[in-house]
This record gives structure tokens, C-alpha cells and sequence, in this order.
């Protein structure tokens, strides 16, 4: 075989080599990202949840802030407009009301009259924040609110609007704060407190689930806590596992098709 056949051949072949190296790799890579990803997914249950529920938390709060800076004159019509603006694009926020002291003097939302006025606080904020957690006191319709008021005005939520798991298909969540429970889905969920799960995912297979843990802190701190079948979470393996194969044998078809 002439010399530069000779070159050609091995540079070829080191040529191939370096490609299935770099390709095992790559595909070594993907399975081991797979799992990753797909732990990050599970545990995305509660950390989702948990963003969501502190989102709204949070705006609720800074809604109360903006409602007493509002110019209008209070139970004006104008008031009362901006207060159901902010109320209906909102629908976990079931009523908004204004107050003078202990006397409601106007609202908008399904709480008319003299509102709601459960007999003392659950907490008092330093920022001048009050919370009353659901309880009998706040209970409109059969649903339990939570209260926020700050200044003049108060908001009621409809806590169960705060945790959305979607389809349950054997999901259960639960959400606390200030390690309070405020709600769960499905209502009554057996849960497991919060301090009792490391933040992130954890593994039962004995009782093949998976169970995930959110925590924030703040003003008012929060935790989610979530359950998922196990069999969820290894079909979602599965699927990445698959996904990383398929791409692993796509970039190396690439490769040869470029080199060869």
C-alpha cells in the first residue's frame, strides 16, 4: 500500500475512533444527565408549587401596600373600581375590603356586609402585615380563608386556588406556612411535615413513591410538600433515557456524515 494511502487509511481510522469515542461520551453524559434531570423534574413538583404559591403570597402583599396608596377617595366608585381590577384578574383573591378601625365600610368580591372578623390574629408582622389562617372564623361558603390586611384593606384568599397539582393521578401536596398548613390537595391529604423531609427529592420505595420538599424564607416563610407514584417517576426516566439515546445516535450519524 503506497504511503499516502498508508496516512490516509490511519487518519481515517483515528478519525472513526475519535468519533465513537466522543459519541460514548456524549451518550455517557446524556444517561448520566438523564437521571439528573429527571430527579430535578420530580422534585420540580413541589419546587413549581411552591414558586407559584410564593408568587402569589407575595403579590397579595404588595397588592395591600398599592391599595393604601391609592388616591381615590375610599368607597368612592373609582376606589371601588380599582380594587376590583386588581381583584378579577386574580381569581384566587375572592374579596378585597376597606375598613375604619373595626368597621368594614366597603369591598368588592363575594364578602359583603361586615366582612369577616375572626376573634385575633395568627400573626402580626413587623412591617404591619396581619394573617388570620384559615379556620371556622374565616369560613364563607363552605371554604376556609386567609386573610391578609394591611393599613385600611384586606384581601381574602381562597388558599386552595394556591396549589394547583393539575391532574391529581395519585399527586398529593401540601402547603405551609410559617409552619402552619394552610391547605393540601387533595383536602385532607395525609402529608408529612416539612421538617421531616431534607429539601429537594426523596425516594420511597417501599412504599413506591417519591416524595419532594420546597422551602423558602421571607416574611412568611413557606414549604411544599408533594407526593408522585414511583411509577411516574420511572416512566419519565424512561422517556429521558430514551430522548438521550436517540440524540447520542443522531450526533453521531452527524459526525460521520461530516468526516466520512
Amino acid at each position: 500500500m503506497p504511503t499516502r494511502d498508508r496516512t490516509l487509511a490511519r487518519v481515517a481510522t483515528a478519525g472513526l475512533a475519535g468519533v465513537l469515542v466522543l459519541a460514548s461520551s456524549f451518550t455517557f453524559l446524556l444517561w448520566r444527565g438523564s437521571i439528573g434531570a429527571d430527579e430535578r423534574a420530580v422534585g420540580s413538583l413541589a419546587e413549581a408549587l411552591g414558586a407559584q404559591a410564593e408568587a402569589m403570597i407575595l403579590d397579595a402583599r404588595r397588592l395591600l401596600v398599592e391599595f393604601e396608596a391609592l388616591p381615590q377617595e375610599r368607597c368612592s366608585a373609582e376606589h371601588l373600581a380599582a380594587l376590583q381590577n386588581a381583584a378579577i384578574s386574580r381569581p384566587h383573591i375572592r374579596a378585597i375590603g376597606f375598613w375604619r378601625a373595626a368597621e368594614r365600610r366597603c369591598g368588592v368580591g363575594f364578602l359583603t356586609g361586615a366582612g369577616l372578623r375572626p376573634p385575633r390574629a395568627d400573626r402580626i408582622y413587623d412591617s404591619g402585615v396581619v394573617a388570620w389562617w384559615p379556620s371556622p372564623a374565616t369560613e364563607v361558603g363552605g371554604v376556609q380563608l386567609f386573610l391578609l390586611r394591611f393599613g385600611d384593606h384586606d384581601l381574602a384568599i381562597d388558599p386552595h386556588a394556591l396549589l394547583d397539582v393539575g391532574p391529581l393521578e395519585g399527586r398529593q401536596a401540601g402547603l405551609w406556612v410559617e409552619g402552619l398548613r394552610l391547605t393540601s390537595r387533595p383536602a385532607g391529604a395525609a402529608l408529612p411535615a416539612p421538617s421531616a423531609l431534607p429539601v429537594g427529592l426523596t425516594m420511597d420505595r417501599e412504599r413506591s413513591r417519591t416524595l419532594s420538599r420546597y422551602s423558602r424564607s421571607g416574611e412568611m416563610p413557606i414549604d411544599i410538600v408533594a407526593i408522585e407514584p414511583l411509577e411516574q417517576f420511572w416512566g419519565r426516566y424512561r422517556s429521558a433515557v430514551l430522548g438521550g439515546a436517540a440524540a447520542g445516535v443522531l450526533l453521531l450519524s452527524l459526525w460521520l456524515y461530516v468526516l466520512l
